[in-house]
């Protein structure tokens, strides 16, 4: 319907012990459910900080189409915690552990026989341990990195396991590395890919490095120097470097 419920502390707590019972609320109602108070935080009619209360029942969440939600709830409970390092720290390990039986269920790689919807949430499981920085899915993305061509590399995976490597490996020439790939790749997605993983760096060297490559047309195409710029931008390391 075109209107979304703002229910009164009582009606919500009901719903949020249904979902935690697992036994009543289909994955429609679930997602409608976080749907809904996302957009109440965003508009501002309820506390964002209540997210984490709702997001807390979802721990056993199995539903591609819910977890997308999922995912977008935490981006915006992202917004509130930039500039408060304990609070990011907080975030990240909350999202890490929502995400953990689905981690754990699912792993790195396809199983056979499974479902389509499970392929697919694979890469947002995924996304949110690293977001979260957990150690096992930061060494298993290190791992693959390193004993795997990135051309061979799962393409739903790919992006994220170069922005793990970027932002957490101990190789100081993998930003060089990975332009020496973009150059010598003809293959789009490739590029993208590696651009998406190699903007995230932490490193205010290496992120100046990116920058000034983005007039050298010998490097970065006039038709790429957006998302270069667009994801500069979007890493709080290098946005205010990006903006200059």
């Amino acid at each position: 319907a075109h209107f979304i419920t703002h229910y009164d502390d009582t009606s919500l707590t009901r719903l949020v012990a249904d979902i935690k019972e697992g036994t009543i609320m289909t994955p429609v109602d679930r997602l409608q459910l976080l749907n809904e108070q996302t957009l109440l935080a965003r508009g501002g009619e309820v506390s964002s900080a209540e997210l984490i209360l709702l997001l807390d029942a979802y721990r056993d969440e199995d539903t591609e189409a819910v977890w997308d939600i999922i995912s977008l709830a935490i981006g915006e409970l992202k917004k509130f915690v930039e500039n408060d390092d304990q609070s990011e720290k907080k975030l990240r390990k909350f999202a890490a552990d929502l995400a953990q039986n689905q981690y754990t269920r699912l792993g790195w790689t396809e199983k056979e026989g499974e479902s389509e919807t499970d392929t697919k949430m694979r890469a947002t499981i995924i996304g949110t341990m690293l977001y979260g920085e957990d150690p096992d899915a930061i060494q298993t993305a290190i791992k693959l990195y390193q004993n795997t061509p990135l051309n061979e590399l799962d393409a739903e995976l790919r992006s994220l396991i170069i922005g793990a490597v970027v932002r957490h490996g101990n190789d100081e020439h993998v930003i060089d590395t990975l332009l020496k790939e973009y150059k010598n790749t003809s293959s789009g997605d490739l590029k993208q890919d590696i651009t998406l993983g190699m903007t995230s760096t932490k490193d205010p060297l290496k992120i100046a490095q990116l920058l000034a490559l983005i007039t050298d047309e010998s490097v970065v195409r006039h038709q790429d120097v957006a998302r270069w710029f667009v994801w500069l931008i979007r890493n709080r390391d290098g946005r205010t470097l990006a903006w200059q």
